[in-house]
């Protein structure tokens, strides 16, 4: 099973759940997207996605119906309990350590993500395109770019290996404008 963001391969449901909450920061209500084979459909709940995923690609894995389902996946207090088994499991690291950073996979996920924001505004009546605008600039202004002002000090003050701040600024110059390709 695929993560739509990194395409972190997760063996199982309840990992790509874990990821998609610890790494990504995702919520159950955030929007979803099938990445299986050649599927792009996408969703507006974990539940919709999952029901997608378990009866379109992995209908092997549907529970029957006299064994009970397993929902602690969904569960905020379980999820935070179980992070040291997770990491015990290397199935954060496991994507850290076997494939190297990504900058233009990273950046494209980046800007996907802020296509989906924006047109989440658009699909909400109670926004004119000057709103989404003003939104979308007051993201940039009032807290992104006073985020990456302070990062971008502290590596300048911190490191002083010329390569690695240069990579550190190509990597903030695309977290400073997620919707430079909008």
């Amino acid at each position: 099973m695929l993560c739509y963001l990194c395409l972190f391969n997760a063996d199982s449901w309840k990992s790509l759940v874990y990821h998609f909450k610890i790494v990504h920061l995702l919520k159950t209500d955030s929007n979803y997207t099938c990445c299986e084979g050649t599927c792009t459909q996408s969703f507006q709940c974990l539940a919709s996605f999952k029901r997608h995923i378990l009866h379109k690609h992995f209908p092997e894995n549907i529970p029957s119906n006299n064994q009970p389902q397993d929902q602690s996946c969904f569960n905020s207090s379980l999820l935070t309990h179980n992070i040291e088994n997770l990491i015990d499991d290397n199935v954060l690291t496991d994507n850290l350590t076997n494939y190297p950073f990504d900058f233009d996979l990273a950046s494209e996920s980046l800007y996907k993500s802020a296509i989906e924001f924006v047109v989440n505004l658009h699909n909400n009546n109670n926004f004119t395109r000057v709103d989404i605008t003003n939104i979308q600039t007051s993201i940039i202004n009032k807290i992104i770019i006073p985020i990456v002002a302070m990062l971008k000090n502290v590596v300048d003050d911190e490191i002083k290996e010329p390569i690695k701040v240069a990579k550190f600024h190509r990597i903030a110059s695309v977290i400073e404008n997620p919707f430079f390709i909008l």
